[in-house]
């Protein structure tokens, strides 16, 4: 984690460029909007590299700088002695240990309401952090390492090679099939998925209280917690 660049700056933040990661932790903003008034602050975290311009957005330059930013802003995280049995367990701890309420209010949404994929990367890259014991590493923007033609949002390496995409709405479905995510109030069928590829079909309920985590086998209700206590339900 400190060899990348802009962890020591981390440490050293003014409470100017504390305001502005709180802002940038909610969701990437326009570049205009942040260097309207002291723009020498906002850009000396650009030069750091702790954020970066991404398409005309001010944003963390990677999601371990983010998941670094929280725990340095407001708390560690309490990590696991014992993984999760298989990958199912896994998926349901990371959704029990999303926060509903920062879903609810976040401010990372696209033109038709809708959060972005890069709110639910950045919600599930934390949720995860919390399921997984330290030793066992979740590694984001994998693609390339593995000479994909696009980007695998993560990898959980030390032996379980679990591999995951996630999707929004079903966007890119017949490329990446991996975990679709979908916003309350869609239709619950199933979209077109290629042969090859396991699916997973995740509903999001009013409110975003709680998913139905659905597969080939069956549909489990689970109830997004925070950091508090895992509840499934069989439907």
């Amino acid at each position: 984690m400190q060899g990348f660049r802009g962890f020591a700056h981390i440490k050293n933040l003014t409470p100017e460029e504390k305001t502005l990661c709180d802002r940038v932790f909610r969701g990437p903003i326009n570049i205009g909007q942040s260097y309207s008034s002291t723009s020498g602050k906002e850009k000396k975290l650009v030069r750091t590299n702790l954020l970066s311009e991404q398409d005309g957005k001010l944003d963390f330059a990677s999601p371990y700088l983010r998941a670094l930013y929280l725990q340095r802003r407001w708390g560690s995280t309490i990590r696991p002695i014992i993984p999760p049995q298989d990958f199912k367990s896994f998926l349901r701890g990371t959704f029990t240990n999303m926060n509903a309420e920062a879903i609810r209010n976040s401010y990372c949404i696209g033109t038709d309401e809708r959060l972005l994929e890069r709110a639910w990367q950045m919600e599930f890259y934390r949720a995860a952090t919390q399921v997984l014991p330290a030793n066992v590493l979740i590694s984001p923007d994998v693609g390339t390492y593995w000479g994909s033609s696009g980007y695998m949002d993560f990898f959980v390496d030390d032996n379980r090679s679990w591999a995951i995409e996630l999707l929004r709405d079903g966007e890119k479905a017949k490329e990446w099939a991996i975990i679709d995510i979908r916003h309350p109030g869609l239709p619950n069928n199933n979209p077109e998925y290629s042969a090859d590829r396991h699916w997973i079909n995740v509903y999001c309920q009013e409110n975003w209280k709680s998913v139905i985590i659905e597969d080939k086998d069956e549909r489990v209700e689970v109830k997004l917690m925070g950091s508090n206590y895992e509840t499934f339900t069989k439907l």
